[in-house]
């Protein structure tokens, strides 16, 4: 199944400043929607030229050339072939050039992409922000997965970022090759890790390290976009330290107002074809369950909780079309409304689906769950009993590196969320 991303690109986006922005497509020379800066580079990789000539071949104003000149003379991509720069301040009969060749500026997007803009007016010139975005998305199951994942772990609040936090580096790789579609790099996203806050006291400097090793391999973001030498420290100091990987959680954020405002367009457009085919749910469900739900080893139940009433209203549809029998708890004082799932039938049917695929520690527990039922017997309870010592095992080698730090003596342990 394939959708044609201008069937559901937005007409308008919301910048910073909260101003809506018409988008627009560009067919064919994007030359025009260039950072001034570049364009000035391509006049001056064809020939020299003076100052009011690059005025008057860019239409825009005098004090609006100087300024962009300058940063490049600064940056020392340009140099004065004629005229000196005197008190600071240029002649309008200097002549410029470019220092070595210029590569790497885009003429027209690629075959399979489109380009959409949209321009922001500063004081002297405007801006024109532009996109590539995939001609066609196909709608596979991996994609349904990371819908979910944004859905269910994405930043709903940022209008212009791209935000995403979870512990588990599968579910961070699943969301890194779905944004590879729209032209995100691995290494274009900046990172940093997070850990509970009453872990604050107990981490030393080489366990920090470790985890930002961990992440940077497991998922190959760069090391150079970590935003902050140190990890950010969430929650609250009341009660027990609740039991997760050492390595943490990796909070990955991308600016881009068009990307963001497209995905929320795919997003809205996309989620009710996923409901016509069992298979896109069970994909829909690995990645939201991986992100939001809550699977002890212990009790009998998996939940899953929202303040967005709608949320819960889509999950409720999932689970009816694979046959997941679900019930709704409604918000008390110290928890919002949930979803909970609380049978061994449909307990079986999400193990069949393999929904907790992308979440090791939650799939060990729903392992954990289904051998603590007596309903459990033959070759199901045998199969069941050796993937979970074979899953215990992997998870085992994953946390070897960890075990030397003292603080995992208390925190390390299989996760229920």
């Amino acid at each position: 199944m394939k959708i044609h991303t201008l069937d559901v690109l937005p007409r308008q986006v919301r910048t910073k400043a909260g101003k809506k922005r018409l988008l627009v497509l560009k067919e064919g020379s994007i030359s025009s929607l260039l950072p001034i800066k570049l364009r000035i580079l391509r006049l001056l990789s064809k020939k020299a030229l003076k100052t009011t000539q690059v005025t008057e071949l860019l239409g825009i104003q005098k004090r609006t050339t100087r300024k962009f000149l300058n940063e490049l003379e600064i940056e020392e991509k340009i140099v004065r072939t004629e005229g000196n720069r005197i008190n600071n301040s240029f002649r309008f009969a200097d002549s410029w050039r470019i220092v070595g060749k210029i590569s790497g500026i885009p003429n027209k997007p690629p075959k399979d992409r489109v380009c959409v803009w949209y321009s922001t007016k500063h004081t002297n010139y405007s801006t024109r922000h532009y996109c590539f975005l995939p001609k066609e998305i196909g709608l596979t199951d991996n994609i349904a997965s990371a819908i979910g994942i944004f859905d269910g772990e994405g930043s709903k609040t940022k209008i212009t970022t791209l935000e995403i936090v979870n512990n588990e580096p599968l579910v961070i790789k699943c969301l890194l090759e779905f944004f590879g579609i729209f032209g995100i790099r691995k290494k274009d996203w900046k990172w940093r890790l997070t850990f509970n806050i009453k872990l604050k006291d107990k981490l030393s400097v080489k366990a920090i390290k470790k985890a930002r090793e961990y992440w940077v391999k497991s998922t190959k973001i760069s090391a150079e976009n970590e935003t902050a030498s140190s990890p950010q420290f969430l929650g609250t100091r009341i009660g027990k330290i609740r039991r997760g990987p050492p390595w943490g959680a990796l909070s990955i954020f991308y600016n881009s107002v068009i990307l963001r405002s497209v995905l929320a367009s795919i997003m809205e457009n996309l989620k009710p074809m996923i409901l016509q085919d069992p298979q896109l749910v069970a994909g829909y469900l690995r990645g939201y369950l991986a992100a939001e739900a809550y699977v002890g080893a212990n009790d009998r139940a998996i939940q899953t909780a929202s303040t967005r009433k709608e949320e819960l209203a889509y999950l409720g549809k999932c689970f009816d079309v694979i046959g997941v029998k679900a019930s709704m708890s409604k918000a008390t004082s110290t928890s919002p409304p949930r979803i909970i799932v609380t049978n061994f039938d449909s307990f079986m049917k999400l193990y069949k689906l393999d929904v907790f695929r992308l979440h090791p520690y939650k799939k060990a527990n729903l392992l954990s769950k289904l051998l603590n039922y007596t309903l459990l017997t033959g070759d199901d309870k045998e199969k069941i009993g050796k993937e979970l010592k074979t899953l215990n095992n992997k998870i085992e080698n994953r946390e070897k590196p960890f075990k030397k730090f003292t603080y995992t003596k208390t925190y390390l342990a299989r996760a229920g969320g």
